[in-house]
């Protein structure tokens, strides 16, 4: 019997670029790589920058409350206070 997966190679994960002059600004971890170098288009897109959205009826309460979350300081103080300690998250809501 023959193995399907047989011969198959191992790719190892792409770098990804985090700005668009400095090639140096790599890393293959999406959350890792902003916080270390922000985003790809940070020099592109004119601060602020503006969302729309759309969400079911009764849930945009909950919707702005969670992007409010998203913009504060405390949100930003956590996420740069556990790059100190070298673990990188988002908070999520359940």
């Amino acid at each position: 019997m023959t193995n399907p997966n047989a011969p198959h190679i191992w790719l190892p994960e792409p770098k990804l670029a985090f700005h668009p002059d400095r090639t140096s600004d790599q890393d293959i971890h999406p959350l890792r790589g902003l916080l270390r170098f922000g985003p790809h288009s940070s020099g592109l897109v004119p601060a602020p920058i503006r969302v729309a959205t759309i969400a079911p009826a009764g849930e945009s309460g909950r919707l702005y409350s969670f992007l409010k979350e998203l913009n504060s300081v405390s949100l930003s103080a956590r996420i740069w206070s556990s790059r100190a300690r070298g673990r990188y998250w988002l908070p999520c809501r359940t």
